[in-house]
């Protein structure tokens, strides 16, 4: 069965070794007869595949292959104030200035990306609340197998002053990607936002 099924296959001529050993095979009367056809099988170089339907190893082809779907590109954005991660609210007192902190890390960067731009949204003026915007050249970054990391830091100032228990404000944080032209806003994870709120203390989300 192994022997016919060779030999409709189109490269059947270059599988003359392992031809000659399946006939060898068949006349096989006792165990000095098997030994010969094994080792004559010893000799036929790989590749051989022995496992499924075929004995032999299908070609590659191209025109069967279809091309995987492209990761989206993702940023994980961590917060933090004075090297600590803003897990949740931040507690700032209006008319102060800190300094901000941003990790991103990028996965699935596309190749037309040569920028990063992350800046907190929010519907107040600057006047009212200046927030931090990030500016990366990814090519500065720190690049691996899986992605890029872009650490940087920025002044924040909030001048707005809410009743004690009034909610934090939301501010939550948009990057985009840009270059040759092109610029697109990618999927955030990580952080929720970041922003400023309260009289004294202000708290920030």
């Amino acid at each position: 069965m192994l022997r016919a099924e060779i030999g409709t296959d189109e490269d059947a001529v270059e599988n003359g070794g392992l031809i000659a050993f399946l006939i060898a095979v068949e006349g096989v009367a006792d165990p000095g007869a098997a030994q010969a056809a094994w080792h004559g099988l010893a000799r036929i170089p790989p590749p051989v595949s022995l496992v499924g339907t075929s004995l032999l190893p299908r070609r590659f082809d191209h025109r069967r292959s279809e091309p995987e779907p492209e990761e989206p590109p993702r940023a994980v954005c961590v917060a933090t104030m004075r090297g600590v991660p803003v897990t949740d609210v931040l507690v700032v007192r209006p008319w102060e200035l800190y300094h901000l902190g941003m990790t991103i890390r990028l996965v699935s960067v596309p190749e037309w990306a040569e920028r990063c731009i992350a800046e907190p949204v929010t519907m107040l003026g600057r006047d009212a609340l200046a927030l931090p915007r990030y500016e990366f050249f990814l090519s500065n970054g720190i690049a691996d197998e899986f992605g890029v990391t872009l650490t940087a830091e920025g002044p924040q100032h909030c001048a707005v002053e809410q009743p004690i228990l009034a909610p934090a404000l939301d501010c939550p944080i948009q990057v985009r990607l840009a270059g040759h032209g092109r610029e697109q806003v990618i999927e955030v994870a990580g952080v929720s936002g970041s922003g400023c709120a309260r009289s004294t203390p202000a708290a920030t989300r």
